[in-house]
């Protein structure tokens, strides 16, 4: 059902397409919640570690931790950071379904509210900004934290020098400066 010149225009398949819509979204969101559960438990573990072997006067070890975190939180980050965007395709392609028609009021009310209803570019920057905060910042910060356990600890001179290019490599992922190629699944 779509409004066209100020009536209701009856579309049999318009609620399948919804249902399907938000079932890809939600399957993707799903998979998101996974990765940032996976990410936090093994970053903590490892931080943990790191903090034991520190406390042990094992600090000729911990590089192998550093590394570890580092290989982990860009893995499932990226991994995490796709499903996040499949997410928002999803949403946005729900919010250009359901517009200028009868359910557009209930989604607007619901969990949709942050959509790209918003008019300006800069809200709706924001907003997306804001629901990938666990990928952009918590992460960034584990990546720092890494980055910088290889630089103040012994450690092979090679990951010291790589170890600032694969954090700026996904600084350059996260906000958007690279993307990488992507396709439908079969």
């Amino acid at each position: 059902m779509s409004r066209k010149g100020g009536r209701i225009v009856k579309d049999p398949g318009f609620l399948e397409r919804v249902q399907i819509y938000q079932t890809g979204m939600d399957h993707e969101a799903s998979a998101v919640t996974h990765y940032q559960g996976l990410i936090a438990t093994l970053e903590t573990a490892l931080l943990a570690l790191f903090t034991t072997l520190y406390e042990l006067n094992m600090k000729n070890q911990v590089w192998i931790l550093a590394v570890m975190g580092i290989f982990i939180g860009v893995s499932f980050g990226v991994a995490g950071e796709y499903r996040l965007r499949n997410a928002d395709a999803w949403r946005k392609r729900i919010v250009t379904l359901i517009a200028d028609t009868d359910l557009e009021p209930v989604f607007r009310e619901s969990k949709y509210r942050w959509s790209p209803f918003s008019k300006t570019r800069f809200q709706s920057w924001a907003q997306r900004f804001a629901g990938h905060w666990f990928e952009r910042i918590v992460l960034t910060l584990i990546l720092g934290v890494w980055t910088y356990i290889l630089w103040m600890f012994p450690s092979p001179c090679l990951l010291r020098i790589l170890s600032p290019f694969v954090a700026v490599f996904w600084v350059i992922y996260v906000f958007d400066i690279l993307k990488l190629k992507g396709g439908w699944m079969s």
